[in-house]
């Protein structure tokens, strides 16, 4: 039996390759299996002899779905305050689109609670404003959803699984028309990235773009319940799996630009760690990629096995390799892009400021470059791109700047939990009251710190 070991390979290392090849066979079929919507699972109805011991199963799981909805609530009040107000609002729309409100419209069913329809008396069963009143100081059910998950029970099953029907329904519509545009647009995207890698705009060869092209699986999901938050794209590297959100549906222009800066990452630069441990039936492998994009694993690998390790502990420059992602994004669509990354922008193009005009290409080419083994062998750098990046950035902002600035910011982060971006934000600020003063300030705070966790807010 061998030792277990650590090395690195080239992203064309064939066990590399089929591994890949795997897990997007994998996405591609949980992505088809999935459901659209949480609430779709719960809400399937088999044939059955014992119907009503069905629907007694399916209103317990509805009623399910709900108390976690409420139980994330409570975590991120602001969040989960706007998906309870737009499950609100997608119930109003179907009431709406019900003549004479009609039996199963869920206006009717509040209206006629005895509990609930207190709230709206004196109020005109067409007024479309019959949310805001739910909402109005004293009646504000949906505050007190988030306050105590047992004001849930306030909703029968009637209104509860009304809603969730309407909203799964509304999102699988929403996913045909997503899919439909995605049919037009992902021909068009490729095309795009070709031309740029064949004019020297994106540092790449043609044929890998299509080769990259042909590994992606895409995936609609609820962008309202599906975890995404405010984001409307993901992009997972294991499985070569990009999902977007079906709200995007009515936001072409939006939907474009999720897919293109999720491809984006799917095109970022990759370092492969091959791990190879020793098991009475042979040697396994397993395969990560330590290096994506601007983005790096933190995880050392002559550490634990990566068996044995969970990917919470997160990866370093993430928030670098989002502003290069987000500035490329618009670049190459020649749009202004509207993510949820313009700090991240902001602070990126901040510090351009301070390097010599060459380095937004060294960036970008660090962006993309693959780890090459084959050129230690010939005494260069795996990654000359980043060899030369990170000289100018240690020559103009001093040794280490960038690290020590990546490890402040996640120190920030880390200091108010369920803030996103509150570090990139801290620093942003920072640089645009106090100048390149402010690289002197990450300076001294690692110095002072060891990075350890100090509170910065003097800073």
């Amino acid at each position: 039996m061998s030792e277990k070991g650590f090395q690195r390979v080239s992203i064309d290392d064939q066990g590399y390759r089929k591994d890949k090849q795997i897990s997007r066979e994998v996405s591609e079929m949980m992505s088809e299996d999935s459901p659209v919507s949480i609430f779709t699972e719960a809400l399937s109805l088999p044939d059955s002899a014992q119907v009503k011991k069905q629907e007694d199963n399916r209103n317990k799981e509805i009623r399910n779905v709900w108390f976690n909805i409420v139980k994330y609530a409570q975590r991120d009040p602001a969040r989960y305050q706007v998906i309870l107000e737009n499950l609100f609002n997608h119930a109003l729309d179907h009431s709406h689109s019900i003549d004479n409100g009609g039996a199963d419209s869920p206006f009717d069913m509040v209206i006629d609670h005895p509990e609930l329809g207190r709230l709206l008396r004196g109020e005109s069963r067409g007024n479309e404003r019959w949310l805001a009143v739910l909402m109005t100081p004293g009646k504000n059910l949906v505050k007190s959803l988030l306050s105590n998950s047992d004001n849930l029970d306030k909703f029968p099953d009637t209104l509860l699984i009304s809603m969730a029907e309407i909203h799964a329904a509304r999102v699988e519509k929403e996913k045909a028309d997503v899919e439909k545009q995605l049919s037009q647009m992902l021909p068009e995207l490729e095309e795009m990235f070709v031309k740029l890698a064949e004019s020297g705009r994106i540092p790449l060869a043609p044929h890998r773009i299509a080769e990259i092209f042909s590994l992606l699986t895409f995936d609609v999901v609820d962008g309202l319940l599906s975890g995404l938050n405010d984001q409307n794209g993901s992009y997972v590297r294991e499985g070569e799996l990009i999902s977007v959100s079906s709200h995007l549906a009515a936001d072409p222009k939006g939907l474009r630009q999720t897919i293109t800066h999720e491809i984006l990452h799917a095109l970022s630069g990759r370092a492969v760690v091959k791990e190879v441990s020793p098991s009475e039936w042979g040697d396994m492998a397993v395969y990560r990629d330590q290096k994506v994009g601007l983005s790096y694993d933190k995880r050392n690998p002559s550490g634990k096995s990566v068996l044995d390790e969970l990917r919470s502990e997160g990866n370093r420059f993430t928030w670098l390799n989002e502003a290069v992602t987000t500035k490329l994004t618009g670049t190459y669509l020649k749009e202004e892009p509207a993510n949820g990354y313009g700090n991240h922008v902001k602070l990126y193009t901040k510090i351009l400021e301070y390097l010599p005009p060459e380095a937004n290409k060294l960036f970008v080419n660090s962006y993309f470059e693959d780890y090459n083994q084959e050129n230690i062998q010939t005494g260069g750098s795996p990654v000359p791109a980043w060899r030369d990046l990170t000289a100018m950035l240690n020559a103009e902002l001093g040794v280490g700047f960038l690290t020590r600035l990546d490890r402040y910011i996640e120190h920030i982060d880390n200091s108010v939990p369920g803030k996103k971006g509150t570090g990139v934000k801290a620093v942003l600020k920072g640089f645009t009251e106090q100048g390149r003063d402010f690289v002197e300030v990450i300076h001294k705070w690692a110095e002072d710190s060891k990075e350890t966790t100090k509170n910065p807010a003097k800073y």
